[in-house]
């Protein structure tokens, strides 16, 4: 980190935390800065996940992990490894495409992503937030999707998607 980048942030903590001590400021500049390297290392993970690499989580999460999607909500680095795995077998050559990250002021980075591949007849794509929640030491031990399943994904399925415009439809949306 910079010196300057330093000194600019541990004035902003000064002017949010009227209580805080140089040494408080100090542990949470070096605790974001962990996370910050914990949320880089993991976006490196998906931008290169394959078969091959899905065993790696195990360096970048607590052995008790969640991971929380529309379709599962599991808890444990092997559950999240199967629901990885689960993805190569489902869905024909998955890509995940980093769009923006940041740190929050709390433990917690962001992560706008797309989630390409190319389905029997056309290419999807879905996009979507990750809430990442980490420990102090820069470890994953919350990941939550947040993403439109309704008009990225069920709205495209035939006979499902004339339902939903039919509800949006009664409902003004």
């Amino acid at each position: 980190m910079s010196s300057f980048l330093f000194l600019t942030t541990l004035l902003t903590y000064f002017k949010t935390n009227k209580n805080a001590t140089i040494y408080d400021s100090i542990e949470r500049i070096s605790m974001q800065s962990s996370i910050k390297q914990g949320l880089e290392n993991y976006i490196s993970y998906f931008q290169n996940l394959s078969v091959d690499t899905v065993d790696n989580l195990d360096e970048l999460v607590v052995n008790d992990v969640r991971f929380v999607d529309h379709f599962q909500d599991v808890t444990g680095v092997e559950e999240m490894k199967y629901v990885l795995m689960k993805v190569f077998e489902d869905v024909p050559t998955p890509l995940f495409e980093i769009n923006d990250y940041a740190v929050g002021q709390t433990n917690i980075g962001y992560i706008k992503w797309s989630f390409l591949f190319t389905g029997k007849k056309k290419e999807w794509r879905f996009r979507g937030m990750s809430e990442v929640h980490f420990t102090q030491d820069g470890k994953i031990k919350l990941h939550i999707d947040h993403w439109d399943s309704i008009s990225q994904l069920y709205q495209k399925i035939p006979g499902v998607g004339s339902i939903i415009q039919f509800l949006k439809k009664k409902v003004g949306a």
